[in-house]
């Protein structure tokens, strides 16, 4: 993972984006994982737990799969958590690291949201190695909920914020998504396999 390479922006907040922070051999594993995931049939009510095909990273999962392992063990480096820890002005102490593989298919939207507060990171990483329409990516509202940018849905393409009272995002209804997969990565207060 690459987070040297980063832009930032702080409109509608802030957050930051980087291009090809992902290599191709991670991008192709999250493929292997998500071609062995059930698909659940889902009336979308654009909540998250609408998603076809979701997985949490267990530390299980770490035995079968190298990429992902060095990708969990890099996000624990304390480097990389000091580097969250200084662009969002927080403290992870106590924290745990919880990391999601989704593939959202047709049909399926976002209603616009805030994070949970147990979410002290939120970053997400676009893999699109099968030409979904760049609108696919994640929909940003102003304080008045009103949609004021669309993150371009671009292969290995990744971004970051820090969960808080104006942070509004989501996935519009309408748009032409066939296999909209990402990686989710959180900072969390509750525990999963991963403690900080």
């Amino acid at each position: 993972m690459n987070l040297n390479n980063y832009t930032e922006y702080k409109e509608p907040f802030y957050r930051i984006e980087m291009e090809d922070c992902i290599d191709d051999k991670l991008v192709n594993e999250v493929n292997i994982i998500i071609n062995k995931m059930n698909k659940k049939k889902s009336n979308y009510r654009g909540k998250r737990s609408d998603i076809h095909k979701r997985k949490f990273v267990s530390s299980k999962m770490l035995e079968k799969y190298f990429q992902m392992k060095k990708l969990i063990k890099f996000l624990l480096n304390k480097e990389v958590i000091n580097f969250f820890e200084k662009k969002g002005n927080l403290n992870l102490k106590n924290c745990y690291l919880r990391c999601e593989i989704m593939c959202d298919h047709k049909g399926y939207w976002l209603e616009k949201h805030k994070d949970i507060s147990e979410k002290k990171v939120s970053m997400l990483i676009y893999i699109n190695d099968n030409n979904e329409d760049l609108s696919n990516g994640t929909d940003l509202y102003d304080k008045n909920l009103e949609l004021v940018h669309t993150i371009p849905f671009k292969n290995k393409l990744g971004y970051i914020f820090f969960p808080s009272d104006n942070t509004w995002h989501g996935l519009e209804k309408g748009k032409n998504i066939k296999n909209r997969k990402c990686l989710l990565i959180n900072y969390v207060t509750f525990k999963t396999d991963f403690k900080l």
